[in-house]
């Protein structure tokens, strides 16, 4: 089973590396944003290929390989600073909640970086506390967007087959019918999607906000395309944070600020050719 995992996690991981840049340039060009909002994207762009190169040449599996530290930290306050300049302009609020845990995983990393800098314990709680309460704000956040899709009108009958997988998921690791299952589930499951701070309760509930968030966002389609495709491009790769060495993690995010940008434009041009 895990054997399969890899493979599509390997395929995938490629598909992502070469889509990202693609995706960010098309929304830096032809986004519905701000100037500002595609000028961070545009750096966002410039640095992540600079910072791609560079591995490429010392190679890529070359795990020692990290760039300087005051490097790594401009780039991640670039990366923060294009979310938050593009949603704010978009005004798609709920986007920005489902976010807040990958800005506490950005949060987790610069604390780090600025305690190597400096010395200052002071960071290393930054880095501590972002851990901690990581994955209560999955669950809130998640729990906050299925709440905002069942008011945004999904169709709630369809929502029950993912809660209901949830559900039988939960039972089986909870007898341990399926053996392996559980270890999944409960340890590599959150180890692979890079989230801190988990409880030993925790596994099932984010395996389940997880499932339900995704089925939200695919029923959402219907009634918000922009919205629906940026969360689903989120979820797809939510938290797995690795080093700034390799771009693709630190670049979800981004990817799907930039997604939600190049779809409310065509969204927008829609709206405006049917009057």
């Amino acid at each position: 089973m895990f054997t399969y995992l890899y493979v599509i996690g390997a395929v995938a991981f490629g598909l992502v590396l070469i889509m990202q840049p693609i995706i960010l340039g098309i929304s830096a060009y032809v986004g519905n944003i701000s100037r500002t909002g595609k000028a961070l994207l545009w750096s966002s762009l410039y640095l992540s290929l600079i910072l791609d190169l560079v591995h490429l040449i010392e190679g890529y599996d070359n795990t020692s390989f990290n760039p300087p530290l005051i490097f790594s930290i401009i780039y991640v306050i670039l990366l923060i600073s294009t979310i938050l300049a593009v949603v704010n302009y978009l005004k798609k609020w709920i986007v920005l909640v489902v976010l807040i845990p990958d800005l506490l995983a950005y949060l987790t990393l610069l604390g780090d970086w600025f305690l190597q800098l400096t010395g200052s314990s002071a960071f290393g709680t930054i880095t501590y506390a972002g851990g901690i309460v990581m994955p209560y704000f999955i669950i809130i956040s998640g729990t906050t967007f299925i709440v905002y899709a069942i008011k945004s009108g999904i169709n709630k009958k369809l929502l029950l087959p993912f809660l209901a997988l949830s559900l039988l998921v939960g039972l089986i690791v909870y007898f341990n019918l399926i053996p392996g299952l559980g270890q999944m589930v409960g340890i590599t499951f959150p180890y692979i999607l890079g989230i801190l701070g988990v409880r030993d309760w925790m596994p099932p509930l984010l395996f389940a906000v997880g499932l339900t968030g995704v089925g939200s966002a695919y029923l959402l389609y219907k009634k918000d395309p922009a919205i629906s495709l940026s969360v689903l491009s989120l979820f797809s790769g939510a938290l797995i944070f690795d080093s700034v060495d390799t771009t693709v993690y630190l670049l979800i995010p981004v990817s799907a600020i930039s997604l939600l940008a190049i779809l409310s434009s065509i969204q927008k041009k829609e709206a405006a050719f049917r009057q």
